[in-house]
């Protein structure tokens, strides 16, 4: 009977390895072949990435310094390489630090990360990669190094460096830099302080472009025949302007999908016994930040998805997950839950936004398996 259940377990458990390593498979082939149609890719996020300082200082544009100070038949190339390098080393730190792989499976499922660059290219221009790499970074140098002054004095010079990236950073990798500070002892104190330097500096490196940088970046694009239009279109956008958006999207419902998605997810973290109490504080930081870029951003889908990978990425580096294991390993309900759990996970997909709240229309559109579908049926129209 013994060896029954465990030969029943141990199938469940390899099914599960090898979903996740067709999970890496499928991230991998991607990435190998994202090199061959750079060329092809949208300019709208590309173009974000070339932002530069002509003309003075521009928010959101100290990579685009780095990018075009190469050579211009690189840009591209050199956009996709830097961004599959990020992806990759979030890879192999998570993989590296999290031998459950039950939780390691959970990662792969959610939408702003790995499953994102599987189906859709363009995405892998988010700057918000990069952020995950800094929040690693803050906790490998606390496993080293326990200057708390020096960790901090490290944190402030990331965390200004990240805002001249996009601005983004002080609603999302901002929070979580700071409970990495608490978790680590580092006093209240010098928690409040990273906070308010870090929010000095988004005060002073996020101001509006002048006329003159727009007229020059319109010169730049047009001779290189890049369209800009909707990255220059969320450039100039008025506070007020995206809050009568945001204020629109709330009141048809939209953001009712997302919180669909989100919801479940928490839910059974907590039911599994992986939220503790150092964890429901980082999701009380992170979800209060959250609602204030919700209102005043209308891309829910990527700062709830940021919210989740960056949750997850401190769970597997803080917390325990052997009991997790151990759950699932000896209960049958409990293979049931967590099975759900990545169906559901599966049948939905988090889009930016969406500007006509139909739930049905929607599961079917931004689902995984319309994206597995989707991925086939492009594969064999560039090979015919």
């Amino acid at each position: 009977m013994i060896n029954a259940f465990r030969e029943h377990k141990n199938r469940f458990e390899l099914l599960v390895r090898s979903f996740v390593v067709l999970s890496l498979f499928l991230f991998a082939y991607k990435l190998y072949r994202l090199f061959f149609i750079h060329s092809k890719l949208t300019d709208y996020l590309f173009s974000e990435n070339l932002l530069h300082y002509e003309g003075g200082y521009l928010r959101r544009s100290l990579l685009g310094n780095l990018f075009t100070a190469l050579p211009e038949a690189y840009w591209k190339l050199a956009v996709v390489s830097f961004y599959s390098l990020l992806m990759a080393a979030v890879l192999v730190y998570v993989v590296k630090n999290c031998r459950n792989i039950y939780a390691l499976l959970i990662f792969f499922c959610t939408p702003f990360g790995i499953r994102m660059v599987m189906f859709d290219f363009g995405s892998i221009y988010r700057k918000e990669f990069i952020f995950y790499l800094v929040i690693i970074f803050m906790i490998m140098l606390y496993r080293k190094y326990r200057d708390h002054t020096v960790n901090m004095t490290v944190a402030v010079i990331l965390s200004v460096l990240m805002i001249m990236i996009h601005e983004s950073f002080i609603f999302l990798a901002m929070p979580v830099i700071a409970w990495i500070l608490y978790v680590n002892q580092a006093g209240i104190k010098r928690v409040a302080a990273y906070a308010l330097l870090s929010g000095i500096a988004f005060l002073l490196l996020s101001k509006m472009p002048s006329a003159t940088q727009l007229q020059l970046l319109d010169q730049f694009f047009t001779a290189r025949h890049i369209d800009w239009s909707r990255t220059r279109e969320f450039m100039i956008m008025s506070k007020s302007e995206t809050l009568k958006m945001a204020t629109a999207h709330f009141v048809n419902g939209s953001i009712i999908f997302y919180l669909i998605f989100f919801i479940p997810i928490i839910g059974y973290l907590f039911y599994a016994g992986m939220v503790t109490r150092d964890m429901l504080i980082l999701l009380g930081v992170q979800l209060f930040f959250c609602l204030i870029i919700s209102v005043i951003a209308i891309d829910y889908g990527r700062w709830m998805s940021f919210l989740l990978m960056s949750f997850f990425i401190c769970l597997f580096s803080y917390h325990n997950l052997k009991d997790f294991k151990e759950r699932i390993r000896s209960s049958k309900k409990e293979k049931a839950a967590y099975v759900v759990l990545l169906t559901f996970m599966l049948s939905m997909y988090l889009p930016h936004y969406i500007k006509n709240y139909d739930l049905p229309k929607n599961i079917v559109e931004y689902s995984f398996w319309e994206k597995i579908s989707y991925s086939v049926s492009e594969v064999v129209k560039e090979n015919q």
